[in-house]
């Protein structure tokens, strides 16, 4: 029973070691794959991240130029406003210093021409009230003196503001029309300015949007780098596990080797006490055999010879004998017979010429434990006796050894 459950236990870790083999087997090619599969993926992530970088590279660039060009372009619009917004603040006063200026004129104007106009009439009334007044007009009154009146003065002087005021609302005209212009530009330069900064902020949440996309691609390259790590670590892990597991097989490969050892020595072991125990039996059976020959008389050995000499007869008597007893080969009893000539040529007293003593072999000298001996009488043997006996002895032999041959087979199994 223990050499089945050893049979069965090793034929268990021979499925084990198969199935351990087998799973080593497949774990490596499933690593191998998934690392090359996850190479493949990393170098495709890679490269898209590669060309998503480098299209945003580029349209970062094209962003940018286009965000200086605007901001150029804005600068210039800024200082032609700054500058135009001087100039209209210097029009602005010009027009002011214009209008003050002709209101003052016109102030004065009126001033003047009110204080002329009463001093020469005041004047004209002191000549005429004067008597040398005629006198000089009948002086003069040969030559011919332009006679002026107060309200051609008036009237000349008059059309001379008209004229010069129409010429200062002309020039404010004009300036107004260009102030107006430049309003207008203003207007214009307002209206681009808001649309650059309406392309300015869509740029900028467009890079924004960009940056996100960005930070997300590194998170994942980060995830990405971090499920390496641990896939890394799970395999170095695994790799212990399986070193671990190795040395474990291997150890119960010795034990298992060791156990074998100890069985096949306990199997000799087994094997040589059989056949020792055989040894001695025989040797033990011979000896008595040796006995009874050695003990039989001159008639008896005669008997005994002539009984022995002829095969046939000696296996009728053997038959003859105990017909409960099974028969058994003749080349048994031949082999008996060879083993008991020693025995045969005492009783006979003669010796074999064509053989040698037989030499004892080494198991005859191993002790083994005694078998039931044959009942000794003081009473005269007969030769049909003494045949009796050794056929019981031989047959109680082969009896022994048949029963200590089946339970050695039973302990083996």
């Amino acid at each position: 029973m223990e050499l089945l459950k050893l049979s069965k236990l090793k034929l268990q870790l021979q499925a084990l070691v198969a199935e351990v083999r087998d799973l080593r087997d497949r774990e490596r090619s499933a690593t191998e794959q998934q690392h090359h599969l996850i190479q493949q993926k990393l170098k495709r992530n890679e490269e898209e991240c590669g060309r998503k970088i480098q299209e945003l590279q580029g349209e970062l660039a094209s962003i940018k130029e286009e965000r200086q060009k605007l901001e150029r372009k804005v600068n210039y619009l800024e200082n032609d406003n700054v500058l135009l917004e001087n100039k209209h603040k210097e029009l602005k006063g010009t027009l002011n210093n214009l209008l003050q200026s002709r209101e003052h004129f016109v102030h004065a104007y009126e001033v003047i021409v009110i204080v002329c106009d009463w001093r020469f009439c005041s004047l004209l009334l002191m000549l005429l009230r004067k008597p040398w007044f005629f006198s000089l007009i009948n002086f003069v009154n040969g030559r011919r003196v332009p006679e002026f009146s107060i309200t051609e003065i008036g009237e000349e002087s008059t059309s001379q503001m008209k004229r010069s005021i129409e010429t200062k609302d002309r020039m404010i005209s004009v300036l107004s029309e260009k102030i107006n212009s430049h309003l207008l530009l203003f207007d214009s330069i307002e209206k681009e300015v808001y649309c650059i900064k309406q392309i300015v902020d869509k740029v900028q949440n467009i890079v924004n949007d960009r940056e996100e996309v960005m930070t997300s691609l590194k998170s994942k390259m980060d995830r990405i780098s971090a499920f390496e790590k641990a896939f890394v670590e799970n395999i170095s892990d695994l790799r212990s596990r399986m070193e671990n597991n190795e040395a474990e097989l291997r150890r119960k490969d010795r034990v298992i080797s060791e156990l074998e050892a100890k069985l096949d020595a306990a199997k000799l072991r087994n094997n040589n006490q059989v056949l020792h125990y055989e040894v001695g039996s025989l040797r033990l059976v011979l000896q008595r055999v040796h006995n009874t020959v050695t003990n039989m008389n001159e008639e008896d050995k005669r008997l005994f010879s002539s009984i022995l000499q002829p095969k046939e007869a000696s296996v009728m008597d053997m038959k003859i004998a105990d017909n409960c007893v099974p028969v058994y080969s003749v080349g048994l009893f031949q082999s008996i017979s060879g083993s008991l000539q020693p025995t045969l040529s005492l009783i006979t007293g003669t010796q074999s010429s064509d053989r040698k003593k037989s030499k004892v072999t080494p198991y005859l000298a191993v002790c083994a434990p005694s078998l039931p001996s044959i009942p000794q009488t003081n009473k005269k043997r007969t030769p049909g006796s003494l045949c009796m006996g050794l056929v019981c002895v031989l047959v109680q032999y082969q009896k022994e050894s048949c029963l200590t041959k089946s339970s050695a087979y039973r302990y083996r199994l």
